[in-house]
């Protein structure tokens, strides 16, 4: 819904940073629903491939950073996949940090992740690091954060 030209002038202006030349410039990453009509994957286009089902449920989550998802996650049964660009050190630790943000600004009580990728969370997995260093804590069942 554009005049001609439009989108590749925008892409000509768009300036993505070097994360680890300017750490201070890099964007936050951005949660939206899963089923949120911004969030295209799952509708316009495809889930990156991952050892994990995402889809556009209602109540799951995805993480986005840049355009490109880092993290889907169901809150209902506490089940995180991760995509290729998870780990990255551009998105790096930027989507465990957007999931605790949701319970800082009150949006959630709580955020518990169990599985990931259909599997029990293994607590010595640099997925599961990435959340302690968010803010999350061992629990009996994954890890959680809590408000304070």
């Amino acid at each position: 819904f554009s005049v001609p030209g439009a989108v590749d002038r925008l892409r000509a202006v768009r300036e993505t940073s070097d994360p680890e030349l300017h750490p201070d410039e890099v964007p936050a990453a951005i949660v939206l629903a899963a089923t949120d009509p911004a969030q295209p994957y799952g509708a316009a286009l495809p889930w990156p491939a991952s050892a994990g089902r995402p889809a556009r449920s209602a109540g799951a989550l995805v993480v986005l950073w840049q355009g490109r998802p880092l993290v889907w996650f169901d809150r209902r049964s506490h089940h995180l996949v991760t995509f290729p660009d998870t780990l990255d050190t551009g998105g790096g630790p930027a989507w465990a940090e957007a999931l605790a943000a949701r319970v800082k600004d009150g949006r959630a009580r709580s955020m518990e992740v169990r599985k990931v990728d259909g599997d029990v969370l293994d607590g010595r997995s640099p997925v599961a690091d990435v959340l302690r260093r968010a803010g999350f804590v061992d629990s009996y069942r994954g890890v959680v954060f809590r408000a304070s």
